[in-house]
């Protein structure tokens, strides 16, 4: 667009999340951080303490970046809470890795959920905690391929032949099966029932399957436990279909549905779960095919675990196995379904690593230009994600600067909004720049321009809502911070675009809001100041809502009415020079350059300005 309207709000928020709580950690001294982002929308119910996949390659992660073995790597989710990891491949090589993290929850009907991958320390030695990760029911776990051990650390596998071979499978490695009787035996030790894999009944199977359509003979066994009383995993006679047989002290060969035409030759992802006289079996996230089977006592014995044939060998298996589990819980059909997911790499993806260092620039920019106006222009991936059906308009001018041709366009009432990915860790300082113009609609009182868990930053009606005037307002919540802190009345007007800027020290705490129209040359001093009080101060932010409340606690979703345009992220706090630059720029410099490609802050002068938390 070619006409001249006021330099679109520039908001200039300075937050350092995360500055000395115990649980919250940003690892300063790492370079890099790789956002991952966890996409349950298809989840029915939240998951707690849930190990999830995240695969790396070439396509989403650069490896030169991370130590050779990957040792350097750490995790945390959206609290900055440090989070228990396994690596189960990590070839720097081949530039493929797969690591299993243990997410305190994923959320249900989520695509927005996240954790953060640490990464670019030389010197940090390995935090892996296998048995942490699979705490949460597991009783063993078996990622096969190169090893037979138990990542729970209770029943390391040992091959009895040798017609097992290493493969690549779905995840890592994988083992090969030539039928001939040849198998991984897992030890059923006595090791108390807390640990053991002799229960009885509330079990979860699961694996991944590659079988030959050519098997060796009938009723071949996948994995069994199959003494009387016991289980087994068996093919259908000579059919292409897998079978469940359950033998309990109330009756024996009870053979239940648990996939059919699985014996193809391909990939299938196998999960079985019995309770209390009810299985339920899943091929590939497909819905439960469920069965009754007469209980009894159950089906508790003491024989050991074997993956590929019977125990001693017989009715041996044709084909390949992956990421055997068995745990003592009877998994959810969600559970199942988020499993299957993630281990087929569709839970967590990798949309972007960070360069923590000084002068790095911006860490997001949304300029609503591109095909897909959510893009993060930066090529960090932070992309946004859109609430109640954000516009992106022609954007109303009247004034001295230049804009796009799309803004986005808020409807008051109609809770829109952009969820922003979580663009600073814990512990470090960022800044928030976006444009903005309120409409003339001034009903409900408080109208949103950004909020996070803990603030929200607002047009406050001070009058008539036919005024036409307001106020900036700004609200902290929780940790012993809570309360308000307002603008001159009547200093923020409709139907004008406005510089606003809202930054945060996270050493001091101090909290300062600016706000002016583009009639004046320099910036002004800021009409809200406050320091956030507590010793937690806002070290705890973890989400960022642009155009909309509903994440603070403190009121509804009071959604902004008007536009917001030009919306960038810094990883550092940025001084007056830099924000009073920024409101300068040449009004003839179109969106959506940046403040680097604008010249106004060269990497070396940025990186006098960035401070982060001191170690």
């Amino acid at each position: 667009m070619n006409g001249r309207i006021r330099l679109c709000a520039s908001f200039v928020l300075a937050l350092a999340a995360v500055c000395s709580i115990a649980t919250a950690e940003s690892y300063p001294a790492w370079t890099y951080r790789t956002h991952v982002r966890l996409q349950n929308a298809a989840g029915g119910e939240n998951l707690a303490d849930f190990p999830v996949l995240v695969k790396l390659s070439a396509a989403n992660f650069d490896f030169a970046k991370a130590s050779a073995n990957g040792s350097d790597i750490r995790f945390t989710d959206r609290f900055g809470t440090s989070l228990s990891y396994e690596i189960e491949r990590w070839d720097s090589g081949a530039q493929q890795a797969a690591v299993w993290v243990k997410v305190p929850q994923v959320d249900k009907t989520s695509a927005v959920n996240y954790v953060n991958l640490y990464h670019g320390n030389a010197a940090a030695a390995d935090a892996q905690s296998p048995a942490d990760v699979w705490s949460n029911g597991y009783k063993g776990v078996w990622h096969l391929g190169s090893s037979t051990a138990d990542s729970t650390g209770r029943h390391d596998g040992t091959i009895t032949g040798t017609g097992v071979s290493t493969v690549d499978g779905v995840i890592g490695g994988a083992n090969y099966f030539a039928g001939d009787g040849s198998r991984i035996l897992a030890r059923s030790l006595d090791l108390g029932a807390a640990s053991s894999l002799d229960a009885g009944d509330n079990i979860t199977l699961s694996y991944w399957m590659n079988a030959s359509s050519s098997q060796p003979g009938t009723y071949t066994r996948t994995i069994a436990k199959n003494v009387t009383p016991g289980w087994e995993t068996q093919r259908d006679n000579a059919n292409p279909n897998q079978r469940f047989r359950i033998d309990t002290s109330a009756q024996t060969n009870q053979v239940k549905n648990a996939g059919n035409g699985v014996f193809n030759d391909a990939w299938h992802c196998m999960g079985v779960t019995l309770a209390a006289g009810t299985m339920k079996a899943y091929v590939d996230a497909g819905s439960a095919i469920t069965s009754g089977y007469n209980h009894g006592t159950g089906f508790a014995n003491t024989s050991n675990l074997s993956i590929g044939a019977n125990p001693g060998g017989g009715a041996p298996y044709r084909g390949l196995l992956d990421e055997v589990r068995f745990s003592d819980v009877a998994r959810s059909e969600a559970w199942m379904n988020a499993e299957y997911r993630s281990q087929a790499g569709l839970l967590a993806g990798v949309t972007g690593s960070l360069d923590r260092s000084a002068g790095a620039g911006p860490l997001a920019s949304y300029t609503h230009e591109q095909a897909d106006p959510l893009t993060d222009v930066t090529g960090h991936g932070f992309d946004a994600v859109s609430g109640g059906g954000v516009a992106f308009v022609t954007p109303p001018s009247a004034g001295q600067f230049v804009l796009g041709d799309r803004a986005g366009q808020y409807a008051r009432g109609g809770n829109q909004y952009l969820n922003v990915p979580q663009v600073a860790g814990a512990g470090e300082d960022f800044t928030f720049t976006a444009a903005i113009r309120k409409n003339a609609d001034e009903t409900g009182g408080h109208q949103t321009i950004l909020s996070s868990n803990r603030f929200r930053f607002q047009f406050n009606n001070t009058g008539l809502t036919t005024d036409g005037a307001g106020q900036l307002r700004l609200d902290i919540n929780g940790a012993g911070a809570s309360g308000s802190n307002v603008g001159p009345a009547g200093g923020f007007l409709t139907e004008e675009w406005y510089f606003v800027a809202l930054r945060y020290d996270a050493d001091t705490h101090l909290m300062e809001a600016f706000l002016q129209d583009g009639d004046v040359a320099q910036l002004q001093a800021p009409v809200i100041t406050r320091t956030v009080s507590g010793t937690l101060g806002l070290d705890d932010i973890n989400a960022l809502r642009v155009g909309s409340d509903g994440l603070s606690g403190i009121g509804s979703g009071d959604t902004w009415g008007g536009w917001i345009d030009n919306v960038q992220f810094f990883n550092g706090y940025l001084s007056n020079q830099e924000i009073e630059n920024v409101f300068l720029a040449d009004s003839t410099v179109p969106e959506p350059l940046t403040l680097l490609t604008l010249g106004l802050l060269a990497p070396a002068a940025l990186g006098r300005y960035v401070r982060r938390r001191r170690a």
